[in-house]
């Protein structure tokens, strides 16, 4: 048997190669740990606040092959609060959740025993086993643990949006976007549009032909720019000298319409941006079920987190801000769109990682 702590815990964890887990908490990060979870037979956790519902969907996604769901290797075990890592011939038993809280070693303080001890790993079996079946008896099938995770999802806060993502039918509250920290897998499909406004006019007959159409926004693009009706544009002011402002709120776009040719040059006969973007004025109930359809939301977390990627960032500012360029040279949508992924990542990230310091906190013990 050997005491180990702090990171050791999850060096020894990934050595063991990993059969059974049985944790009270799963983080978001726990693929860290689990390096290989074909290998893993099955997992029980505890599906209450400390747990990330985000995580466990991204969990069953993995542990889900050849036609099988990775339900039926997660299981839900609402008292579970023991931390037993199981291997092949070996088991870690201990204080860490499967979380960068419990095993970074830079977090929390936390302490474990590894052994090899053929009677204390088939002990550590007996009691999966137990765990498993007694987690089985609460939550039978896969639809009662969908129920119970959709459940997890609203007692987060998390967007309900997020939670159809798990066949959740609507019962009549409104939805939400998700919240970008908690989106699963690739980043979702939007452009980022940095404006300056300007008086700049749109043709008379284009103007004649909208009518009565009440236009909310209106932004112009370069005629090599790609962009089409149904998009989101994630937008954000610069100044008139086109600089990055770092207290401006981003906001969604919603492309109605888009016109190419659209400029009255006449008035702007130097204007390098002719195609032009239109996004009508909605009542406010109308607006916020599309806004539900966003690739995410747009809270005051998200703004602070973009904020300073830009600010730490430089390759991601220069790419989103173009900024020095020569007055010859036009600001360009598809540029900046080809680094929407980093910045998606990059705020993902930091987002997590806050939320995993401030929440993923143990409940005291009883």
């Amino acid at each position: 048997m050997k005491f180990i702590s702090g990171e050791a815990i999850s060096q020894e964890i990934k050595s063991i190669n990993l059969r059974k887990i049985a944790v009270a908490y799963l983080g978001w990060d726990w693929a860290s740990y689990v390096t290989s979870p074909d290998d893993l037979e099955a997992i029980v956790i505890s599906p209450t606040v400390g747990s990330n519902p985000a995580a466990v969907l991204e969990l069953v996604a993995e542990l889900s092959s050849k036609g099988k769901s990775g339900w039926e290797r997660v299981h839900f075990l609402d008292q579970l609060h023991a931390k037993v890592y199981i291997g092949q011939n070996a088991c870690v038993i201990g204080s860490a959740n499967l979380s960068t809280n419990g095993l970074s070693g830079k977090r929390l303080v936390e302490a474990a025993v590894l052994t090899v001890d053929a009677t204390l790993v088939a002990s550590a079996n007996e009691f999966f086993d137990n765990a498993m079946k007694m987690a089985k008896g609460r939550y039978k099938d896969e639809a009662s643990k969908v129920h119970r995770l959709e459940q997890l999802f609203h007692e987060h806060n998390l967007s309900l949006s997020v939670a159809k993502t798990i066949n959740r039918m609507d019962d009549g509250r409104r939805l939400e976007a998700p919240k970008i920290q908690d989106i699963v897998g690739a980043a979702p499909q939007f452009q980022i549009c940095f404006y300056v406004r300007d008086e700049a006019s749109i043709k008379p007959e284009l103007e004649h032909e909208l009518g009565n159409s009440v236009v909310k926004e209106q932004f112009r693009f370069h005629p090599d720019d790609t962009i089409a009706k149904g998009e989101w544009l994630l937008t954000w002011p610069l100044t008139k000298e086109g600089k990055w402002k770092r207290k401006a709120t981003p906001k969604w776009m919603f492309v109605d319409r888009v016109q190419a040719d659209g400029m009255d040059l006449k008035e702007n006969p130097t204007c390098q941006y002719t195609t032009v973007a239109f996004q009508w004025d909605r009542p406010k109930d109308e607006w916020t079920a599309l806004l539900s359809n966003a690739p995410f939301q747009i809270d005051k977390a998200f703004s602070a987190a973009m904020a300073q990627i830009l600010q730490n960032d430089i390759e991601i500012h220069d790419a989103l801000v173009q900024p020095g360029r020569d007055t010859s040279v036009p600001w360009r949508l598809n540029l900046a769109t080809a680094r929407a992924t980093d910045l998606f990542n990059s705020v993902r990230e930091h987002l997590r990682g806050a939320a995993d310091n401030a929440n993923d906190v143990e409940p005291a013990s009883t």
